[in-house]
Formats: structure tokens, C-alpha cells, sequence
């Protein structure tokens, strides 16, 4: 850090030191520093800005091969481009094609002063096995090893392009409300393109890229399935799940089932698992009921599915799951949707329905209401 501060110095440059924290996760620590490094190097990315690395033609081979070891696809094997899209601004690698030895020569003709990072001698680290190890012998049988595998990230680049340029098209004709895609239309392409649509669907959402095994489980358990099934594959921090015509990607959730919450339905409450807030207003989107008169007031998140309720505008009592299903509530969406409960006795499934007798007419300036709205994160 005290390095790069006086090379900033020596140039008049703001600089900036970030300290970053690798969290638990199941993926291997160098993507996980890989994530944590771009998630600081974002916050100093502002609008119209680019941020400038210098990764150079060693690193694309290295990329690649380790792209391949992998088994990823058209878009893994394109490697690392040289101009994308960070944050408010754009990320450039103008480096891409030049050789280390090339920039380690200009360093040295240059008088330039650099320092290594010990870890880079680390040959647990996959990226360092191939550098240190396998590349060197490469480039020493085959001059322009390296360069050469560069060259052919980038013609896969291309063909990459295409492939989305392809996607795009499907894209528009199998979207549906709610960033889903139309199991009917979806039934009707290749399974070549069934899966270039669910990755480029899956990448637009800014999810992560499922292994080919992954793809497969998921064209084969939602493309497959019955109308009135719930498969589930779940992926990393998120779940790709099917509803009726629809194919969902959702962000993985705690399961909340088992929370209540004591309320004086006179405050404002959070809800758990960035579910939103509670809150008391006039807003269009509120719900008003009658008032608990000596009643505790919950909010809970579960109830059987054969317990009967009768909403209001409907003329009989219905079972809560034939509710669920003629609201058109999701299965994942039926424990996390907050339930109003006067004592024992049901009152509101927010968003969805009223229980009969505790919503007050129109008109009705007598009763005393409470009024509710979900705000949702």
C-alpha cells in the first residue's frame, strides 16, 4: 500500500486503500478475492468513469485454459474482454494484447520500479500452477503460445456476440412480466438454444453461470415438468424454479416460516429477510381493517394448508392452498407472503385477500380501522 501511495503521489493522483474481508463461501478463494476486489474497486467507479486494469496476454491464456478445466462454455472460453460495462461506468483492458515478457522488458528498459506479490509464488493457487509451472514449458516448446491462445479468446468473443445477438431475439419473443421466460416458447427452440436463452436470461439478471450438468437439470426438471409441479434447481446463491407457464429465477431465502411477530398495530415493523416494512398510512396500495378490540395482533408467515378461510367477494369458505392457487400466489411466495392474525383467527393474507368481516365498508366512519401497507425493499 505505502508503494502505490508514493507512485500516486509522485503523480498527483488521488489514491485510495481499500481493505476487503473474504466471506464463507463454498467457491474457491480466488474467486472469491476476485469478487470482493471488483465489488471495492465499484464503489470509485462513478458515471461515465473507466476503470483501467492491466491484465495483459498471459493472464487471457491463463483465463482460458482454466476456463477449460472448467468444462464452461462459448462465453467462459471468450475469456476476459477488453471493454465491458462496471458499475456506472466501463472497464478497459488495453494490455490484452501484449505479452508479460514484453511489459517486463519495457519495465526494466524504462527503469521502472514495481513490486511482486509474495502469493504470486503460491503454486496451490490454480492461477499461479499454470504461471509459474505449465505456461513457462508451453512458450518455450511452442513460441507464441500464450499469444496465440489470446488470439483465439478473442475470435471466441465473437462468436459469443453472436450468440447473444441470437439470444436477444428469443429473449424478446419468451419474456413474461416479472423477468420470466415462457415454458411454452422456450418447449418450442433446439435445446442449443433453449440453453444460449437460459444463459443469457440468467446473465441479464446478473446470476451466476450454471455448469453444463446445472443447465441440464434445469431445461430437464422445469421444461419437463408437470403444469402443476414445483421443481426446484438450486444454483449457488439463487434458485431457477417453473410456475405454471412460467420459468423463474429467485435469489435464495431463509426459510421464515417458523417467525411471528407480536404487534401493537400502532408502529412501524421490519420484516424479516428484506421483506420490507409495515407501515401506517393512506396510501392507494394500503389495506384497511376493522381494529382488534383486547386482541394480540401477530404477523406470521405460515399456516396449514387445510385451514379454511372465506375472503371477501367470495361466496363460500375455501381451503388456504386452493386460495393460494386461485390467487395465482407461487408456492416459494406462500410462506414469505405476511399473514395478519387477530389471536387465532386469520384476518389478511397481505396483498392477496381480507378475511370476510374485517374489512370495513367503504363508508363506514363509525369502526374503528387500522390501516396497513407493505412496503416492499
Amino acid at each position: 500500500g505505502q508503494f502505490c501511495r508514493q507512485i500516486f503521489n509522485n503523480y498527483g493522483v488521488t489514491f485510495f486503500l481499500e481493505s476487503v474481508e473474504l466471506c464463507d463461501s463454498e467457491r474457491n478463494i480466488e474467486a472469491n478475492a476476485r469478487q470482493v476486489r471488483y465489488q471495492a474497486l465499484n464503489r470509485h467507479v462513478s458515471e461515465g468513469s473507466i476503470l483501467v486494469t492491466a491484465q495483459h496476454s498471459d493472464d487471457q491464456c491463463e483465463t482460458l485454459l482454466l476456463a477449460l478445466k472448467r468444462g464452461a462454455g462459448a462465453l467462459g472460453l471468450s475469456a476476459m474482454p477488453s471493454q465491458l460495462s462496471f458499475g456506472k461506468g466501463s472497464h478497459n483492458r488495453p494490455l490484452l494484447d501484449v505479452s508479460r515478457a514484453d511489459i517486463v522488458s519495457y519495465a526494466q528498459n524504462n527503469q521502472l520500479q514495481w513490486v511482486e506479490d509474495g502469493s504470486n509464488q503460491d503454486n496451490r493457487f490454480d492461477r499461479n500452477f499454470l504461471r509459474n509451472e505449465i505456461l513457462p514449458r508451453l512458450n518455450k516448446r511452442w513460441q507464441g503460445f500464450s499469444k496465440n491462445v489470446a488470439r483465439s479468446a478473442a475470435v471466441l468473443n465473437q462468436t459469443n456476440q453472436l450468440l447473444d445477438d441470437l439470444a436477444m431475439i428469443d429473449f424478446e419473443q419468451s419474456s413474461l412480466p416479472h423477468q420470466a421466460l415462457s415454458i411454452k416458447r422456450l418447449m418450442t427452440l433446439t435445446n442449443a438454444r433453449q440453453n444460449n436463452l437460459i444463459r443469457y436470461w440468467l446473465r441479464l439478471a446478473q446470476f451466476s453461470m450454471p455448469s453444463q450438468a446445472q443447465l441440464q437439470q434445469i431445461t430437464q426438471q422445469t421444461l419437463g415438468a408437470a403444469v402443476d409441479s414445483d421443481p426446484v434447481v438450486k444454483i449457488d446463491d439463487y434458485q431457477v424454479r417453473r410456475y405454471q407457464g412460467a420459468m423463474m429465477a429467485l435469489k435464495q431465502c431463509k426459510d421464515i416460516s417458523g417467525i411471528a411477530i407480536g404487534w401493537t398495530a400502532q408502529s412501524e415493523i421490519t420484516l424479516p429477510d428484506g421483506l420490507g416494512k409495515l407501515v401506517f398510512n393512506q396510501s392507494p396500495h394500503a389495506i384497511r381493517l376493522l381494529a382488534p378490540i383486547n386482541q394480540h395482533v401477530e404477523i406470521r408467515f405460515l399456516i396449514a394448508g387445510s385451514y379454511k378461510e372465506w375472503p371477501v367477494g367470495r361466496d363460500k369458505r375455501r381451503t388456504v392452498k386452493k386460495l393460494w392457487q386461485e390467487y395465482h400466489v407461487p408456492t416459494w411466495l406462500r410462506s414469505r407472503t405476511p399473514l395478519v392474525f387477530y389471536g387465532e383467527t386469520l384476518v389478511a393474507a397481505l396483498g392477496v385477500w381480507v378475511e370476510q368481516g374485517y374489512q370495513p365498508a367503504g363508508d363506514d366512519a363509525t369502526s374503528a380501522t387500522v390501516t396497513i401497507d407493505w412496503i416492499k425493499d
